[in-house]
Formats: C-alpha cells, structure tokens, sequence
C-alpha cells in the first residue's frame, strides 16, 4: 500500500468517526455529558466517623502529619527502616547536625537530613530482585558491606544495594563511602 493509500483510508476513517459522532451514536436521553457545566460529575464521599458531637470528621494538617511520620517504631519493630540507624549513628555518619529522621510509607523509607541542605541521605528496605536492581545501576562498583557484596552506582542518584534473605534489598541513597557506612550500621541488624 502506498503512502497516498494509506493517507485516503486514515481520511475516510476520521470523517466515519466524526460523522458518527455529530449523529449521536449512543443513547440520547436529553442530558448533557457528565462532567460538563451542565451535569457536573459529583463524588460520592465514603461513610464517614464522625469524632465531635457536630458530626464534622477533624482534618490531621500538616504539622500532625509530620508528627506521626517522626515517631519512629522501637528498634526492636520491624519494618520501620529509621529503627536500623539511629539519628546519633547518622550524624556521626553523615556529619553535622541532624534534623529528627523521617519514616515515609513508600518501601517504607527513612529520610537523614541535616540542617545544611547538602546532607541528605535515605535508607529503605525493599522487596525487589536484587540482580534486576543491580543491573539499572551506571557506573556500578562493587563494595563489601560486613564480608556480603554490594553495588555502589547511580540510578538516578548515588546509591548502594545489599543483598538480604527472603528476596530483600537494603537501598542506601548516598555518595558510595558514606551509604557503605549507613549499610555497615543497617546490616548490623538484617544480615545474619
């Protein structure tokens, strides 16, 4: 078929379907479409508890939000990765004062920030195939982490990958000498 062809069918094709569509294909009850200013769409909220005798659902904000976030499980929790470095093991590690570690749901991860905007590091806990990791790294370097090896590269930033039992990856997102630091401190408490 010849590009010419090809242009003639794809023309016949787009006014089929936009004849077919200024004639009302479909059922026709009289409203507009919904989402329209005519028939806006209107979201069905699910049940809610009321916690007040007024009925109203109180809103957490921000600074409650930050607050749970903060509060970090004991050490002897799983799960939580901010309880596999404490915040003074951190700022040994990674210099300078310390803002309170952050736990965030995602992987769950622990977020290292300091008071200087250049310090910054992250510590998770994710359950990935450790060789399909491996593998996205650029520049991968192998480290030792306590006698296991690891990978130092970049993946969008710099970042190191150890290897755990059960299908586990422990990821450090730091310049290689300091996640190989942060991951020693880690590894204390997953490697066996």
């Amino acid at each position: 078929m010849t590009m010419t062809m090809k242009m003639r069918v794809i023309g016949v094709l787009l006014a089929v379907s936009l004849v077919a569509g200024a004639a009302g294909c479909g059922s026709d009850d009289g409203k507009a479409p919904v989402g329209s200013p005519q028939n806006p769409a209107v979201a069905i909220k699910p049940a809610e508890k009321s916690t007040s005798e007024t009925g109203a659902v109180p809103k957490p904000g921000y600074a409650k939000l930050l607050e749970r976030q903060k509060t970090a499980p004991n050490q002897g929790k799983s799960g939580n990765p901010c309880a596999l470095v404490t915040k003074a093991q951190a700022q040994k590690i990674l210099g300078g004062k310390l803002l309170d570690p952050v736990s965030l749901p995602q992987g769950p991860t622990c977020v290292y920030r300091g008071r200087a905007s250049h310090v910054y590091a992250t510590i998770s806990v994710q359950a990935q195939s450790f060789t399909a990791m491996r593998k996205q790294l650029h520049r991968a370097q192998r480290v030792d982490v306590a006698e296991h090896r690891a990978y130092c590269g970049t993946y969008g930033q710099p970042v190191l990958y150890l290897p755990l039992s059960r299908g586990r990856v422990l990821s450090v997102a730091a310049q290689c000498d300091t996640a190989v630091r942060l991951a020693r401190r880690a590894g204390a408490r997953l490697l066996p």
